[in-house]
């Protein structure tokens, strides 16, 4: 298996979008919000394009690689994710990617879903 992630838009600390492919294949996206230059953080967002590609790693692989570049190019150290509380299997797959659940409570104004639940990786 070989995941590389593609800028597919790039707007500095804004975001950036990336396509995922696995073997030369696109299989999903990636990308990531606007970077807090003050708590040197960021939100994520990941999806691949179909139920076959999941449960083999891509995913938390993907969001591995997209943790490095951002502490690379960013200098981020705190990336965070927010999935719905009824996502189990993406929980398990960014809990694979070293993230871990927290008790912080969403900002009501920014949630996806009626119950986002955050999970947090320090780097």
């Amino acid at each position: 298996m070989i995941i590389s992630i593609i800028i597919l838009m790039a707007q500095n600390l804004c975001w950036d979008s990336f396509i995922i492919e696995c073997n030369g294949l696109g299989i999903g996206q990636i990308n990531h919000n606007k970077i807090n230059t003050n708590e040197k953080s960021t939100d994520l967002d990941i999806w691949l394009s179909d139920r076959m590609y999941t449960g083999k790693g891509y995913g938390p692989e993907a969001i591995k690689i997209m943790c490095d570049y951002l502490k690379q190019r960013y200098g981020c150290s705190k990336i965070i994710l927010s999935p719905s509380k009824r996502n189990i299997n993406a929980i398990k797959s960014y809990e694979k990617a070293g993230f871990a659940m927290t008790d912080i409570k969403p900002n009501r104004e920014e949630m996806d879903y009626e119950d986002d639940v955050i999970l947090v990786k320090l780097i």
